[in-house]
């Protein structure tokens, strides 16, 4: 049983010709690359800069604007939030405060914090993409969807957090439902679309052909909706690491977002901006990766 080919050979030879060569790409990481360290530079002359006028003005600065020396010294601080192990006492059980011990409350919070974002946006790809596309091949679905998909989409997201407290507890489980209702709706809508999006041939030749549902998912509508897809799955990572966020700041223990909270709860601004830095990273890094993966996924599909 034969489907339809998406991928003639001319438009694999206008692939070909269009794909970056090995040497723009070196060209485009080592611009990337040297964008990053100069804009990061930037960022922390501007910073020095503002916290040397706020000492000028207020009373005390380092609870508006902490200078880079003081925010490195706070680095040590964070070993309090390390619970002991590896050969490392806990600061509240008699250790002392050390560097390994910052780097390894990081590390683990870091740990936590994303395990917890993938565990609730894969499940939420899986779900999501699987009911887009079958709302999407069905007029009937698609009426019926289009209001409750919209007033899921209008809820305010850290509202719905206590419910899922309540539900399950300041737990790991409880941070990844809430991840996974924060984006869940996203990917559905982004399927439809991109579904809706596909030329009808494509599916009517695939069907001619006797294709079956699975071979006309995977042969035709997978790749076809792909390319429009990913813009949406990107947008639902941001989301899945904002909600992460939440459900760690509001009471869910462990991770990233509870450290913030305590660093929040003791003034410790120091701390709060070494904890936002690998925040950021994390969350710039995995959107970054998705991109390229999703890419050459994309490449190798054509």
């Amino acid at each position: 049983m034969t489907t339809p080919d998406l991928t003639s050979p001319l438009r694999r030879r206008r692939l070909a010709r269009t794909a970056p060569s090995p040497f723009t790409t070196r060209v485009r990481t080592v611009t990337t690359v040297r964008s990053l360290v100069i804009g990061f530079t930037t960022l922390l002359v501007v910073w020095q800069l503002a916290s040397m006028v706020v000492a000028r003005t207020f009373a005390v600065p380092e609870q508006v604007l902490p200078s880079i020396p003081d925010i490195l010294g706070e680095f040590k601080g964070l070993s309090d939030y390390w619970k002991g192990g590896l050969g490392l006492k806990a600061v509240q059980d008699g250790g002392d405060q050390t560097y390994r011990g910052a780097v390894l409350a990081l590390a683990y919070g870091a740990w936590t914090t994303t395990l917890r974002m993938l565990a609730g946006f894969t499940l939420a790809c899986i779900v999501g993409i699987a009911l887009g596309i079958v709302i999407g091949l069905s007029a009937r679905l698609r009426r019926l969807s289009l209001g409750p998909l919209a007033l899921l989409a209008a809820l305010p997201l850290l509202a719905m957090l206590p419910l899922f407290s309540f539900w399950f507890g300041a737990t790991t489980k409880a941070a990844i439902w809430f991840v996974f209702y924060g984006t869940v709706v996203t990917v559905v809508r982004a399927t439809v679309n991109a579904v809706d999006n596909v030329p009808r041939r494509y599916t009517d030749q695939a069907r001619t052909l006797g294709a079956t549902r699975l071979q006309l998912f995977r042969r035709v509508l997978l790749p076809a909706i792909l390319p429009e897809l990913r813009a949406g799955l990107t947008l639902a990572l941001t989301f899945a690491w904002s909600m992460v966020l939440g459900a760690e700041l509001l009471g869910v223990q462990g991770g990233l977002g509870a450290m913030m909270s305590q660093a929040i709860e003791f003034s410790a601004l120091g701390r709060m901006v070494f904890i936002s830095g690998v925040f950021i990273i994390l969350a710039a890094a995995s959107v970054t990766a998705f991109s390229r993966l999703t890419g050459r996924l994309l490449r190798w599909m054509a």
